[in-house]
């Protein structure tokens, strides 16, 4: 599921393979852009991997507030 993720969208804007995540395991933290939804409108993506499945996900409308959400540590993994 993560491959295909990545494959489809328009643009990977980041991409960190060990990344430390807020509880300390390793993995990887991939940022993406999407393709437009049906009403035409971008949205962006910041993916979380533990080496081979995807474990988690944020999405958002802008990048800015997908990271303002990253930064509030509301999110699960």
């Amino acid at each position: 599921e993560l491959d295909k993720w990545i494959f489809e969208s328009t643009k990977i804007i980041e991409r960190v393979p060990n990344y430390k995540n807020r509880r300390g395991n390793l993995g990887e933290r991939i940022i993406i852009a999407n393709p437009p939804n049906k009403k035409g409108q971008d949205t962006f993506s910041i993916l979380w991997s533990d080496g081979e499945n995807m474990v988690s996900f944020i999405d958002a409308p802008t990048l800015e507030l997908a990271l303002e959400f990253e930064r509030t540590n509301a999110y699960a993994y």
